[in-house]
């Protein structure tokens, strides 16, 4: 990190709702905090604040599709989840049409999507049959363990 990018990071942190950050770069840690800050603070940067690495958590759904609450409360669905932290991709390439869609039927042991994880590709099986409800992830969104990434209505 350059003295230049230093210096739009502090801007960047003193003009944010952010009270503290420690980061770590090679063989360089910085630590930045304001004063009354909270005790404990969750940091999730940016891209515009480090270029090339994309930001942490869950991909927002488009409008069309809300995200119940707990999708593994639903009452109507049998969520289906992720048994590895990785890359959740619809269809087997970019050029693939994808494995499903919401509305459509499957079949127990049917492929529903892939997670890559560790350049392993992860084919993720329907485990009822039954109607797809919903695709709680945008495609080539990072996803958790144990995360549920789709709903399905058995029949």
């Amino acid at each position: 990190m350059n003295l230049e990018e230093l210096k739009e990071l502090m801007r960047e942190f003193d003009a944010s709702g952010i009270h503290k950050l420690s980061l770590q770069i090679g063989d360089t840690a910085l630590k930045l905090e304001k004063e009354g800050s909270p005790k404990e603070v969750m940091l999730t940067p940016s891209p515009a604040v480090l270029p090339g690495i994309p930001p942490a958590g869950p991909t927002p759904l488009p409008a069309s599709e809300p995200q119940p609450e707990d999708p593994d409360a639903c009452p109507i669905g049998t969520p289906v989840k992720s048994p590895v932290v990785g890359t959740f991709y619809r269809a087997s390439s970019p050029e693939a049409a994808p494995y499903v869609q919401v509305g459509q039927m499957v079949k127990k042991g049917q492929t529903l999507c892939i997670v890559e994880a560790m350049k392993m590709m992860n084919e993720i099986t329907a485990p009822v049959s039954g109607e797809i409800l919903r695709i709680l992830v945008d495609n080539a969104a990072m996803v958790e363990y144990d995360q549920t990434i789709m709903l399905i209505k058995e029949n």
